[in-house]
């Protein structure tokens, strides 16, 4: 049993079984009141709680007797104390780059520590803290071309504040990594249905592994934050078209700036606004403030396919298995569904498939 604080290698760990058992496990049973408790006896303060969503942990809002806020984040069992560091280490290298994109700062423990172990009964967690970061998440305000702007601009200000970011962690399989696409295929075959789009699904993963991964593994690789979604990402009250802020690290990986740019476009590209204009609103904001190369425009689309399917798949195969959290879970697979038939209705998309969707 390693010491607290002390990180273990990924490495110990069965990469697949790790990445699945990542999305497998359900959130802690912990309530209001022990997390009201878990803040006093580890933090020292006295503080009004409410309970917050989350997918793999329980999180809560604290308002504490000093009316700071905070988020306490109740950690899955399945979460390694490496995947604890990495999320705390980032938001401290954030704070020493001065990030253009305001992000959650880390909270330590009233005996100093980044994280603590919390033991109830024959249950135990991990338990960490970190300031509140207000703001009306995107996914509370309409979507415009200004927005899908801000969109390239966030992902670009991350991916620079984050290139010179490093930590063993990013180095493990995840399942939510575009890189690893492969690895969902079995879940989709499970999952699929007989429309169209379940047929396309399943075909695109062949054009991923045959013709995007080889190149995307060219390209140099850098830490990136992983899921730029409209929850993940917050406005001020005063300007509803400009990103303020950035949440949740939890997806980190390395990867090519690219699929950075194209996760965030994913969230970003809405029905209701045209497509290619929409896509040239983001990329412009991507280079505003860095400009993109050749191979990685032309590899923009395979990659917001790439986390559509993701975002598809992933939701659909894990409600299934916790439909107590259904809700929650699918909160965007309806807005991933629409905008992956959206685009393959385009001729500029639905060309660059038709080889695969066809054979």
């Amino acid at each position: 049993m390693p010491a607290k604080n002390d990180v273990v290698s990924y490495s110990e760990i069965s990469m697949n079984e790790g990445a699945k058992q990542f999305l497998m496990q359900a959130p802690p049973a912990v309530d209001e009141k022990q997390a009201a408790n878990i803040a006093q006896q580890y933090y020292d303060v006295v503080a009004q709680v409410k309970s917050l969503a989350g997918e793999r942990d329980k999180n809560f809002l604290l308002k504490t007797d000093q009316n700071h806020l905070w988020v306490l984040k109740i950690i899955s069992q399945s979460e390694q104390l490496a995947e604890i560091d990495v999320q705390v280490q980032v938001l401290k290298h954030l704070q020493k780059q001065a990030c253009k994109v305001k992000t959650p700062v880390a909270v330590a423990s009233k005996t100093g520590h980044d994280w603590e172990r919390y033991q109830q009964g024959e249950q135990a967690w991990n338990v960490r803290a970190y300031t509140f970061l207000e703001g009306i998440p995107v996914n509370q305000v309409a979507m415009t071309y200004e927005l899908q702007r801000a969109f390239g601009v966030t992902a670009a200000n991350i991916s620079t504040a984050l290139q010179t970011f490093e930590h063993p962690i990013l180095e493990r399989v995840i399942l939510w990594d575009v890189m690893r696409l492969n690895h969902l295929e079995a879940w989709a075959q499970e999952v699929s249905g007989r429309d169209v789009l379940d047929v396309f699904i399943l075909s695109f993963f062949k054009h991923f592994n045959v013709v995007v991964l080889p190149k995307l593994q060219q390209l140099p690789q850098y830490a990136i934050h992983g899921d730029l979604s409209q929850s993940n990402l917050v406005v001020s009250a005063d300007n509803e078209c400009a990103i303020d802020g950035v949440l949740d690290f939890g997806d980190m990986v390395k990867a090519p700036r690219v699929v950075e740019l194209g996760i965030a476009a994913s969230y970003a590209l809405d029905t209701h606004l045209d497509m290619q204009i929409s896509l040239q609103h983001i990329v412009a904001g991507f280079e505003s403030v860095s400009a993109l190369d050749e191979v990685e425009k032309d590899l923009l689309m395979d990659v917001i396919v790439a986390r559509l399917v993701q975002r598809i798949v992933i939701t659909t195969w894990r409600a299934q298995r916790f439909p107590e959290n259904a809700e929650y879970i699918l909160r965007g697979t309806a807005h991933a569904k629409a905008v992956l038939a959206a685009l393959l209705q385009h001729e500029f998309v639905a060309s660059r498939y038709a080889s695969e969707s066809t054979s």
